[in-house]
């Protein structure tokens, strides 16, 4: 089935093919018009980082809006989306948070937060 193929300027060769989870659902966010372009990046290089690194698919609806916001749809794993929502409102609104330098996907414990677990069994 040639089901989903984005439809955004070729994908240069094939890259903006994303493998979706079984529990992939589209989820809906806003981002302000005038900042749509860093969510696409030069290309659409920005598009494809953040679908490689979330494994969703971002799906830019120009002719959708809403006074100054633009639809973009992310479909993937519910907590893939919302990992990459809160990284494209990092990229929009680099002022809302402040002192988060970069961003870790371990929710504010990196690399240990598997650690306790393995202790409690002794």
């Amino acid at each position: 089935s040639s089901g989903i193929n984005a439809e955004y300027g070729g994908g240069g060769g094939g890259s903006n093919f994303v493998v979706l989870p079984d529990n992939a659902e589209p989820r809906d966010i806003w981002v302000e018009s005038c900042r749509i372009g860093r969510v696409v990046g030069k290309g659409g290089s920005k598009i494809r980082e953040i679908q490689d690194m979330f494994c969703v698919k971002v799906d830019i609806s120009k002719d959708v809006t809403k006074d100054d916001d633009t639809l973009v749809v992310l479909t993937g794993a519910p907590e893939s989306t919302t990992q990459a929502k809160d990284y494209i409102d990092e990229l929009c609104e680099r002022s809302s948070k402040p002192d988060n330098s970069g961003f870790d996907m371990g929710g504010g414990g990196g690399d240990e937060w598997g650690a306790p677990a393995a202790k409690r069994n002794h």
